[in-house]
């Protein structure tokens, strides 16, 4: 769908997405572990929850970072690839290739 202006898209948030995401928070409250990494993640996703309703005032925020991710990627690819170098000059010639890029 497109929208026109962020207060529309915070109006479809709110009516679409917020019924969903308070029908997922209900559900992982009545979750009882007593330990573990599931424990770790309910938690992870209450302390989080204030940030992930920030969706539901502000329209220009995107649901997805993924376009954020893919303009790093190319850095975090070349620092991983630098790991292999093989002699101090070719780690040297790969720091002066990243930095020039």
């Amino acid at each position: 769908m497109e929208y026109k202006t962020a207060e529309e898209k915070v109006v479809d948030r709110n009516k679409i997405v917020k019924p969903l995401l308070d029908d997922f928070y209900e559900f992982i409250s009545q979750v009882n572990t007593s330990n573990g990494r599931l424990k770790n993640a309910i938690k992870y996703s209450f302390n989080q929850r204030s940030r992930l309703e920030g969706i539901f005032r502000i329209g220009g925020m995107p649901l997805s970072n993924n376009e954020v991710e893919q303009c790093i990627r190319p850095t975090t690819l070349g620092c991983k690839n630098s790991l292999f170098s093989k002699s101090y000059e070719g780690a040297q010639a790969n720091a002066v290739y990243y930095t020039l890029v």
